[in-house]
């Protein structure tokens, strides 16, 4: 598998995961008042250190099913502001699109992600250049406020963002896992869904990281992983998310137990959260423990 420019063409306005020419990647066909909000929200990515990453169609599949992380949406206020891409295994068709006259549904198809999951007071300064001082009327409220997380999602589709934006604060809405809508510009809530999964997987198990590195660097630019091999044929390092991501693999008992994910406590009083993973089991077996700390 050749992770290539030709292939992935949004990589080629990047140079050592910096997005230098954000302009390039919005459709000539987007309408004037929808460019105007894109533009504006790729500011975000100003002199930003992009962190992007191939998922492999294992992780991929899991990310899908979003009951896996549904339960652990808690965690979303724990993790650190980040700005991504998110190269996918296949084509992602938005789920809640319906194929009438008006939209192909083959023009919705994306094959990666562009995303921004960021603090509501980097929300505001970027959107109005100031906080929403209405919403912080005392104390509490502006406590309650700024623990506010923001996801913004650009579905990409052969180096280009296609059709809209969406965006979701988490502490406002129960948006992870709800109905968002049949209208055009309301048709990526599952992607939603599937960055919020991958947020919370990439940060709440623990990693064995496998990073292939970018062509200018002279360090690894190839790695085998389940009998395939990546190679890396751009300037960007990138990280590949598969199987081993899995904090512990646990096989045992003699009934067939299909494979999920867990969410468990640890830690002084059981504090503090991680996800682990269950293999399908169905004979007494073993436990393998991760070979690498949960991520700080």
């Amino acid at each position: 598998m050749k992770i290539n420019e030709k292939r992935f063409p949004l990589l080629e306005n990047c140079r050592n995961n910096f997005l230098i020419n954000p302009q390039a990647i919005i459709s000539p066909e987007e309408w004037d008042l929808m460019r105007d909000d894109i533009e504006k929200q790729l500011k975000l990515f100003d002199k930003l250190k992009l962190d992007i990453s191939y998922i492999t169609k294992p992780i991929h599949q899991k990310l899908k099913d979003i009951k896996n992380f549904h339960k652990a949406k808690t965690l979303l206020q724990n993790i650190p502001e980040t700005y991504g891409y998110a190269i996918l295994p296949e084509k992602f068709k938005p789920q809640l699109v319906k194929d009438t006259e008006d939209y192909d549904l083959n023009e919705f198809e994306y094959d990666s992600v562009l995303f921004a999951f960021i603090t509501q007071e980097t929300h505001d300064l970027n959107a109005w250049g100031k906080l929403d001082e209405d919403m912080m009327e005392d104390e509490e409220e502006r406590k309650d406020y700024l623990a506010g997380r923001w996801l913004l999602v650009f579905p990409i589709q052969n180096g280009k963002i296609k059709y809209c934006i969406r965006d979701s604060n988490i502490c406002v809405s129960e948006e992870f896992g709800d109905i968002h809508g049949h209208e055009a510009w309301d048709a990526y809530g599952n992607l939603l869904d599937y960055i919020f999964s991958y947020l919370i997987f990439y940060n709440f198990t623990e990693t064995e990281n496998k990073i292939i590195y970018g062509a200018e660097t002279g360090l690894q630019r190839k790695v085998k992983i389940d009998n395939e091999k990546y190679l890396n044929d751009t300037k960007n390092n990138i990280e590949i998310i598969d199987t081993n991501y899995f904090t512990k693999i646990i096989r045992t008992g003699e009934f067939g137990v299909s494979g999920h994910f867990r969410l468990q406590n640890y830690g002084q009083d059981n504090s503090q959260s991680k996800l682990i993973y269950i293999e399908d089991y169905k004979k007494k077996g073993y436990t393998r423990e991760a070979k690498q700390d949960i991520k700080k």
